[in-house]
């Protein structure tokens, strides 16, 4: 049986690391590699390179970064027709002929691209190759006609939660391609990993052993709500000081996540939050931060598009407090295995924190049926299965 080689393209390009890098490669750790040979293309470099390193073939791609002037100037009706056509003449013919070089020096069976179904210059080489294209549907995209068009041209588009597939159908109408498969996670290898014990994590945040510790895990971005989450915090902490907050995420080099970033720290600088919030920076110590709180919240103020954090916190039995749209929808039953707020809503997320921290009982009630319920659902292995068959059907 031949071995089809697949090659993934992973088209983030702000520098940070983020879920679809995590649910790429704990993909790739569960392909049959007597039957899939997999080459993952990045934009930039990352810390988990090395890990990819050693389930795939991998390669760097320096995209042409194409013309964009900043700021009031930028946004002028004359400036932008005049960057878009220079982005037209010169950069895109560039990248086309970039993506064309690395698909003919991959040679793959099958392109699969990892969060993006309007890439393009991928689409179209791989077109005119012959070469099959998958894309996954990571985010909420606004399409124009030309990437409804891209889209109708993928043999196969994964959405990962019907949040997103509504979404696409609803600007593309009904496709024929596209299909639902929530992300998997291997459960086992993420429960038993080695992590920090909660003392160790404290003593490292220098906080209190004795506190509660309400967390939110992101890249910083205003989508994100990391302002709605210290608003919150800053209602609760004048009223209980064992309270304590981290915010995990790291910073694109982006300039308005940049700009962003300063406006939380301002934030937190205030009178009330200023000695009780700690800020890690990236890190790939992730779930030990998770282990260590009391609540975990995720505060999207746009409609995240699943939630993979939301995921992990359940599985380490943390009670979990989401924004009421998107893929939390699918992921969170209020009440149940967490509790739902109104997106943007920072007083709302208040009292439901006020709840939770009001009783240990219902924490660990509402902790141990969210562990449950996604350990049933996330399982990896169905979801590489999936995946394969799939790429089977592509003969």
């Amino acid at each position: 049986m031949k071995v089809k080689k697949v090659c993934y393209i992973e088209a983030n390009q702000d520098g940070t690391v983020g879920g679809s890098h995590y649910c790429l490669l704990d993909l790739l750790r569960h392909l049959d590699s007597s039957r899939f040979a997999a080459h993952c293309v990045f934009y930039h470099e990352h810390p988990l390179i090395d890990a990819f390193k050693e389930v795939s073939e991998v390669s760097v791609l320096a995209k042409p970064s194409g013309l964009r002037i900043p700021g009031r100037l930028g946004a002028n009706p004359l400036v932008r027709a005049f960057q878009r056509s220079v982005n037209a003449v010169v950069f895109r013919p560039l990248e086309w002929f970039k993506v064309r070089r690395c698909l003919r020096r991959i040679a793959p069976d099958i392109l699969h691209l990892n969060n993006s179904p309007t890439a393009w210059a991928w689409i179209a080489n791989a077109r005119s190759m012959q070469i099959p294209v998958v894309s996954h549907i990571r985010g909420c995209w606004t399409l124009t006609n030309r990437h409804k068009q891209l889209a109708r041209n993928c043999e196969r588009l994964i959405a990962i939660s019907d949040f997103i597939a509504r979404d696409v159908q609803r600007q593309t109408g009904q496709l024929n391609n596209i299909t639902t498969m929530l992300d998997g996670i291997d459960v086992a290898q993420f429960l038993s990993a080695k992590r920090r014990t909660r003392e160790e994590v404290l003593h490292s945040l220098d906080l209190p052993q004795d506190c509660a510790l309400i967390g939110i895990v992101g890249n910083i971005k205003r989508w994100k709500g990391q302002h709605i989450f210290l608003k919150a915090l800053e209602q609760l902490v004048r009223d209980d000081d064992r309270i304590r907050g981290v915010v995990v995420g790291g910073v694109s080099s982006i300039a308005d996540d940049n700009l962003y970033h300063s406006e939380v720290l301002l934030l937190a600088a205030s009178d009330a939050l200023s000695p009780k919030v700690r800020f890690t920076g990236f890190t790939q110590d992730v779930s030990s931060l998770m282990d260590a709180m009391d609540i975990f919240v995720h505060a999207s103020t746009e409609p995240e598009p699943l939630g993979r954090v939301i995921v992990e916190a359940q599985l380490l039995g943390k009670p979990v407090v989401a924004s009421a749209h998107g893929g939390p929808l699918e992921l969170v039953t209020d009440g149940v295995n967490g509790f739902l707020v109104p997106p943007s809503n920072s007083v709302c997320l208040a009292e439901a924190l006020e709840k939770l921290l009001a009783s240990e009982d219902l924490r660990r009630n509402i902790g141990n049926t969210a562990a449950e319920s996604a350990a049933e659902k996330y399982d990896i292995r169905s979801y590489a299965a999936k995946i394969m068959r799939l790429y089977d059907e592509l003969d």
